[in-house]
């Protein structure tokens, strides 16, 4: 038996378990407001399933009961033609449209509508009356939105609203507050967030009228949602789970064709090496340590490439510089301390030709080197990619490692023959 007495998050768990047969036969008794709480918190490729499990007659009244940004989520994933007609049942179908009608990836296509706003000329009174009024069908009630002739001016802390005076104007106690516009990206909207003490965020058109408002919590929603968006990308596994294997195969394939492309120039070069490779066999035993390496520190500079060109791409070239200066400073360390291991390593195997010198030489100078360039190709790739108007997140995936692949056997070999080959 379901208890409703219960956070909307965990319901719609225990609601997902049930076979769809129960869930339908549930939903036929639920009550609207239930469903209007559990919905939010189903995953995407779920919660339009989910819902046309209700019947016809409940979604209008389910879509009523939600809040209207969730009302926007879940309007993008329905049909069209169920889409229009729940639509045509919404007394805010017109802004609902408009919000529709903006990018994803933009701030506006994520405002909340249900917040109370008034004119700059009402009385602390009037406003008052109308919070109250209209306090059952809102999610913002702790602050005002104040306008002139539609033109946002300012906010009203409801705080501030129940302390002052009932004659006093609302163009007198209002409080300027940052804003945005709709077309701003997601990135944009969070970093104004970050830097104001602001619990929300006023999102407006480019004629300044109030389009909807962002609060924190939605905020740290549409972060996270990014993060992992950009966490797919990455790991190029971003697919539905309701893809067939097929389309899942077709998905990945592309990369993996990528990623065997890109290996016929490691061949190549490997056999470039061949004659430096049979004279000192042990040269293989420590490729995996120059490889591991390069792509460990590829790894940690992209993520904070990636992390400023979609957070804060103004900061760019002092991150650059920082990294390039901080990799100088790993790539002598590291090689520091691989000269003094590897010395150790050949000095008890009892290395003849190359010596221990020799050979933690050839080891300490393709570190060096290889964790000099492998920053470089971590920033250049996705910097690249996001001039070319391709998602930079990509550049994370095989391609980059297969990039650093290569030019850490190309240095590694190199120094190989030049340090050891007139030795030989």
């Amino acid at each position: 038996m379901i208890s409703y007495d219960k956070h909307g998050y965990d319901l719609a768990e225990e609601i997902l378990e049930l076979s769809i047969k129960n869930q339908k036969a549930l939903f036929r008794t639920m009550e609207s407001d239930i469903a209007a709480d559990f919905l939010p918190y189903i995953e995407a490729q779920l919660k339009v399933q989910v819902f046309l499990r209700f019947p016809i007659s409940k979604q209008k009244e389910i879509v009523s009961k939600m809040a209207s940004d969730d009302v926007v989520d879940l309007l993008r994933l329905l049909p069209e033609p169920l889409r229009n007609k729940l639509l045509k049942a919404n007394d805010d179908q017109a802004i609902i449209l408009t919000i529709l009608e903006l990018d994803e990836h933009t701030i506006g296509a994520h405002v909340n509508i249900d917040y109370c706003d008034a004119e700059m000329n009402a009385s602390a009174k009037e406003v008052t009356k109308k919070l109250i009024k209209e306090a059952p069908q809102l999610d913002i009630v702790d602050t005002i939105f104040i306008h002139e002739n539609h033109v946002f001016k300012g906010v009203v802390e409801l705080k501030h609203l129940l302390k002052t005076s009932a004659d006093v104007n609302m163009i007198e106690v209002l409080k300027h507050y940052e804003t945005c516009y709709e077309d701003d990206s997601i990135d944009q909207a969070i970093q104004v967030l970050k830097t104001t003490n602001q619990k929300m965020l006023p999102v407006l058109n480019h004629e300044q009228q109030l389009l909807g408002v962002i609060t924190l919590d939605d905020a740290l929603d549409l972060l996270e949602e990014e993060a992992i968006e950009d966490f797919e990308k990455m790991i190029t596994a971003r697919m539905s789970n309701e893809s067939t294997f097929i389309t899942a195969a077709f998905q990945r394939l592309p990369w993996l064709v990528m990623v065997l492309v890109l290996f016929i120039p490691m061949l190549f070069l490997s056999h470039q090496f061949e004659s430096i490779i049979e004279k000192v066999v042990v040269l293989m035993l420590f490729q995996p340590l120059i490889l591991g390496t390069a792509g460990n520190v590829a790894t940690q500079i992209l993520a904070i490439t990636l992390q400023n060109l979609t957070q804060d791409f103004s900061k760019l070239n002092k991150t650059i510089k920082k990294e390039l200066i901080t990799s100088f400073m790993i790539s002598f360390s590291i090689a520091l301390i691989a000269l003094i291991f590897i010395f150790i390593y050949g000095s008890i195997r009892g290395f003849q030709t190359p010596s221990p010198v020799e050979f933690s030489l050839v080891i300490a100078s393709s570190l060096a080197l290889t964790l000099l360039l492998s920053p470089i190709i971590a920033m250049l790739v996705p910097i690249t990619l996001k001039s070319l108007k391709i998602d930079p997140a990509i550049a994370s995936g095989p391609f980059i490692t297969t990039l650093i692949d290569i030019t850490a056997i190309l240095i590694y070999f190199s120094v190989a023959t030049l340090l050891l080959g007139a030795l030989l």
